[in-house]
């Protein structure tokens, strides 16, 4: 039994060296990209200011004592029942699918876009829980306060996961869903990540943030400002400014 507990206790030591090395490795891959270069050509259309566009407007669903904001468009002549809801990524936020939805408005389309748990002061949950289950929970909640019984749902990267999972608990509100960059559940494995070039250290942030407290020290820099975050969206946006996290 000692040696049992030996065993385990040098494979969790060397597990762990391991897994740092791998952090370390990656932050340093990230750094060395160029700006915008993880989605490349994302901002070659300006983000659409809603507020100013004729349309589209910003309403509020209330879940749980939490509030979410979601963009509504809604075009002069309605020409087709179901609408389109729209599910953002990481580290994305609803104005990552304007065009799509102006694009949609003006084929006749009401389109919707929400914002999802912690995006937003104003919806981050007391328990601090960012569990893929919660979020789809909020998901549902926000159709079902904003009265939609049966809508098509898009989503890119974290969204798809939360489009799909919400079909699947319940399927009676989706007439479709479409899925961008992120695969359904069942067809990705660990191979996914070695067929592809690069795509293990790309997908860092993704263990790095399993991690309890080394996400928010690493993000939040050695002065407390958040630097490593500005560097971290910085690779996502070829047109990144600092003031745009405050929109992120």
């Amino acid at each position: 039994m000692g040696w049992c507990k030996i065993i385990c206790l040098t494979f969790l030591v060397l597990h762990s060296a391991l897994f740092l090395l791998y952090l370390c490795f990656a932050f340093d891959y990230v750094r060395s990209l160029e700006p915008g270069i993880i989605n490349p050509g994302i901002d070659t259309n300006p983000v659409i200011n809603f507020a100013e566009e004729p349309n589209f407007s910003i309403t509020t669903v209330n879940v749980e004592g939490r509030t979410f904001s979601v963009i509504v468009g809604t075009p002069a002549t309605i020409s087709r029942e179901v609408p389109i809801v729209f599910v953002h990524g990481f580290p994305d936020n609803f104005h990552s699918w304007s065009q799509q939805m102006r694009y949609f408005v003006e084929m006749g389309y009401r389109v919707y876009s929400p914002e999802i748990r912690g995006y937003e002061t104003k919806n981050i949950p007391d328990n601090d829980l960012y569990l893929l289950a919660e979020v789809v929970s909020d998901f549902l909640a926000v159709l079902e306060g904003l009265g939609l019984p049966k809508v098509d749902a898009m989503g890119h990267d974290w969204g798809s996961l939360i489009v799909n999972l919400a079909a699947k608990a319940k399927p009676s509100q989706f007439n479709s869903i479409g899925m961008f960059s992120v695969a359904e559940p069942r067809s990705v494995d660990i191979l996914v990540f070695t067929r592809v070039q690069h795509q293990l250290v790309r997908s860092w942030y993704i263990f790095c943030f399993q991690l309890p407290w080394f996400p928010e020290i690493y993000l939040s820099g050695p002065y407390d400002d958040y630097e490593n975050l500005n560097l971290f969206v910085s690779k996502w946006y070829l047109q990144y400014n600092p003031a745009r996290l405050e929109s992120i």
